[in-house]
């Protein structure tokens, strides 16, 4: 059997999982994300934030840099605490 090889290994689908995946992958590693769930409970603990996530930002103009399609009025009906 041909076992492929890889720099990275993820296990888990859930924000933290996958955002370490994509920031390996974006930085030349090769990865393999794996993750138990069927695809509609794939996530982790996501799915009990309401959509909510976190950012670190220094104001709007710095979500609006992340959002560049988002106009004025839906920038300023973000929630944030």
């Amino acid at each position: 059997m041909d076992i492929p090889e890889h720099d990275i290994i993820v296990v888990g689908a859930g924000n933290a999982a996958t955002c370490a995946a994509l920031s390996a992958r974006e930085n030349g590693a090769s990865v393999l994300q794996l993750e138990i769930s069927p695809e509609t409970s794939r996530g982790g603990n996501s799915a009990f934030t309401g959509g909510a996530f976190r950012v670190v930002y220094h104001g709007f103009d710095d979500l609006a840099a992340l959002i560049p399609d988002i106009n004025d009025h839906e920038l300023h009906n973000v929630d944030v605490g």
